[in-house]
């Protein structure tokens, strides 16, 4: 029984792909040639005349392979059968940036680190960041390096600065008020009004608010406070107070006379 090598029809050349993508390739037929086929498949080479080595129809050619050559071969006992070369072409990919943004909240200092950053990166692309991230309150501008797989993507379009704040934080001055509700009573001791129910992070600077003799006075407080990272504290306004003049004790008191006098010159 005659035998030959195997004959394989024509391999057609695959239409340009861009990276990520498989080449459209259909195996051509091959006719055994009273010869069990005991290997095919498909070869690669850069200059389509030497260097041929295997290579997986179902794997994705990266752009380095542009310009290359393939061909398809089946084996059997009396040889090996080629097709003719064909070139691919293969092109960058793109990434799809249109998900891309930066992070958006409200932040308002409390002493911890605030940062945002890029959200919907596609798979592949890292960030570099700076001034995505601040403590204080105050305005930052972040900005984004973009790092890729430049063999195989277009590159990316520049991410544009974003400008975000830290806003100021409140003070809870709700719970703040003098401590005075009546007047004291001279006794000879300092007398002394004061603010209760302060936040933590603010110091009291007072005027006006001791006193030792009876009398009407008024209170006053300014603040002394964290500017950079807080808003003005509210403001609880003066204290007028006063104290009392004492009652002397007169319960005990009398004349020292018990019966008339006699003349006695």
């Amino acid at each position: 029984v005659w035998a030959a090598v195997p004959t394989i029809s024509r391999l057609e050349t695959p239409k340009k792909i861009r990276y990520g993508q498989k080449l459209n390739i259909r195996f051509p037929y091959i006719q055994e040639n009273n010869g069990e086929i005991t290997d095919s498949g498909m070869e690669i080479s850069g200059s389509g005349v030497d260097g041929w080595r295997r290579f997986d129809m179902n794997s994705i050619p990266e752009v380095s392979y542009d310009g290359y050559y393939i061909r398809c071969f089946a084996v059997n006992f009396v040889g090996t059968a080629y097709t003719e070369s064909v070139q691919i072409a293969v092109e960058k990919a793109e990434y799809d940036m249109s998900k891309v943004h930066w992070t958006e909240s409200v932040h308002v200092y409390d002493g911890t680190m605030k940062k945002l950053s890029l959200e919907g990166l596609p798979d592949g692309v890292s960030v570099e960041y700076e001034g995505n991230r601040g403590i204080s309150a105050g305005i930052y501008t972040a900005s984004a390096k973009l790092n890729y797989d430049e063999n195989n993507y277009i590159r990316p379009d520049d991410i544009e600065d974003h400008r975000w704040e830290i806003k100021k934080a409140v003070y809870d001055m709700t719970g703040v008020k003098w401590s005075y509700e009546f007047p004291f009573v001279y006794d000879g001791e300092e007398k002394e009004v004061q603010l209760e129910g302060i936040p933590e992070g603010i110091s009291a600077i007072y005027s006006g608010n001791k006193a030792v003799d009876a009398g009407a006075y008024t209170a006053t407080v300014e603040f002394a406070y964290d500017e950079k990272n807080y808003e003005p504290p509210i403001h609880p306004g003066r204290c007028v107070w006063g104290i009392k003049k004492a009652d002397i004790d007169m319960s005990g008191v009398s004349w020292d006379y018990g019966e008339a006098f006699t003349y006695d010159g």
